[in-house]
């Protein structure tokens, strides 16, 4: 068993870590997400990835654009408050 990823929903916003070259590696062989992660997955938008991985575009591409997506998802809210 391998760890792919991390989920800590005690943080604000809820901190979602995925290794998306480690789950596509795992997928591609067969594996498939337990309900719970297939959800994670959904949330950090790894499952339209991982369809797009199969039609052939590159991982690193893939990956770097997860990179910027999980940057974007686990920066602090914002309320404008001063």
């Amino acid at each position: 068993m391998e760890i792919v990823g991390f989920y800590n929903p005690r943080t604000q916003p809820g901190t979602i870590t995925v290794h998306e070259d480690r789950v596509y590696d795992w997928m591609s062989k067969g594996a498939q997400p337990t309900e719970s992660v297939a959800q994670l997955f959904k949330t950090t938008g790894t499952l339209d990835r991982f369809a797009r991985f199969k039609q052939g575009e590159a991982v690193e591409t893939l990956v770097e654009e997860a990179k910027a997506a999980e940057v974007q998802r686990n920066a602090p809210a914002t309320t404008g408050k001063s």
